[in-house]
């Protein structure tokens, strides 16, 4: 059963440098880049963040989608370190979703 946490953040970006931010504050690399289904895969599981943004051309903040295999357990837990993670490298505001 997988689950999915959202986290939302404060940054006004591209989903593309999202994703790089996301990659390099975990140590991990952007897989699909530049195609719908690019994502961040997390902390050697089951995990991947994905971002969305709401619209072409609009400018409101970025919303990351945490999605693991296991359930909405892994995905919350994995969301929070996401988050703190994000906070500390890029000092963008992480609030969670959940």
């Amino acid at each position: 059963m997988r689950g999915e946490a959202t986290l939302y953040t404060d940054a006004v970006v591209t989903a593309p440098f999202a994703l790089a931010v996301i990659a390099e504050a975990t140590g991990s690399h952007v897989v699909g880049a530049r195609t719908a289904d690019a994502h961040v895969p997390l902390y050697s599981g089951p995990t991947s963040a994905r971002v969305e943004i709401a619209g072409f051309g609009d400018s409101v903040p970025v919303t990351v989608d945490v999605r693991d295999e296991r359930g909405t357990d892994e995905a919350r837990a994995a969301a929070q370190a996401l988050g703190l993670e994000l906070a500390a490298y890029a000092g963008w505001e992480v609030v969670a979703g959940f």
